[in-house]
């Protein structure tokens, strides 16, 4: 082994112009923190949830897609080519060929998490509320009276957001849970997302976990809701109140009564008039008519 030429330690192990070893740091030097500003923390989470959304929608565009007739006869072709076609294997086949949705919502450059204390979780949240707004607004007509009407809108609105907001593959809110030893439980072990699923499997761990997450986000939105409402003010407050002028009161001078008595038409008397008297009909003629007076001669 080489001798250190200023003094009887080797090279590779002590620092030839010192004491201290080259491996280690001087414990005068202060190391420099790797954390970031303010600003980039909020571009991470704000844009990073966006970000998230948008190839989580994407991807559930390209899930739906995979069953069209034009995937499952690629699939069918593959299938057949191997030797096996099995509904299984044709289907399995269909769930790992990726078509071009699942190729752009790949090609968005991805964001880093943010390193502020519980920044992950904001972040993840924050993309669950921006479908979940929208979703929650498709089913505003639905109406929901008792518990468990309610429970079911909640869990359905939950169930689409998730699909929207997370990719199948990525680190969602199950994977924070379990990155906490004191949080750790059976079901987000299970609910995590796990890169040996197909994505069948890994969407409906996904709908389990946002029908969980729905069912308080939705009784939250009914709660903002209600405040809006009764803070809203109405129309008839809006209304500048007009002054009120106090005008004399004018002095009714005391009436007599006088009795009405109701009076009675008197109706007419109507007077029958006499029928007109047929002319009788006569068979023989005047006698001046049947004879013709003769003029008498004038002597």
């Amino acid at each position: 082994m080489a001798k250190n030429p200023f003094g009887d330690n080797p090279i590779e192990k002590i620092n030839p112009f010192g004491d201290t070893p080259l491996n280690q740091t001087s414990p005068f030097e202060t190391k420099k923190e790797d954390g970031v500003g303010f600003g980039t923390n909020l571009y991470r989470t704000i844009v990073g949830a966006a970000r998230d959304v948008a190839a989580g929608t994407l991807d559930a565009i390209a899930f739906k897609e995979k069953f069209s007739p034009i995937e499952i006869s690629r699939a069918f072709a593959k299938a057949k080519a191997s030797g096996d076609t099995s509904v299984s294997n044709v289907l399995s086949t269909a769930l790992e060929q990726d078509n071009p949705l699942n190729i752009a919502a790949k090609s968005i450059p991805k964001i880093e998490e943010p390193d502020y204390f519980g920044g992950s979780l904001v972040r993840d949240l924050t993309g669950f509320a921006i479908p979940g707004t929208f979703v929650s607004k498709a089913f505003a007509p639905v109406q929901a009276v008792t518990t468990g009407q309610k429970l079911l809108k909640g869990a359905a609105i939950g169930t689409a957001a998730e699909q929207l907001a997370f990719s199948p593959y990525e680190q969602r809110i199950s994977n924070l849970i379990q990155d906490y030893p004191e949080l750790q439980n059976p079901i987000t072990e299970y609910l995590q997302a796990d890169p040996n699923d197909n994505e069948a499997e890994a969407r409906l761990k996904m709908a389990v976990e946002g029908s969980a997450i729905g069912i308080p986000f939705d009784a939250l939105l009914r709660v903002i809701s209600k405040g809006f409402s009764k803070t809203k003010p109405s129309q008839t407050n809006t209304e500048t109140p007009q002054p009120i002028i106090d005008e004399p009161t004018p002095k009714v001078e005391p009436s007599v009564e006088t009795k009405i008595e109701p009076t009675i038409e008197a109706t007419p008397e109507v007077t029958p008039q006499p029928k007109p008297q047929k002319r009788p009909k006569s068979t023989t003629l005047p006698s001046i008519l049947k004879r013709p007076l003769k003029p008498k001669k004038i002597k």
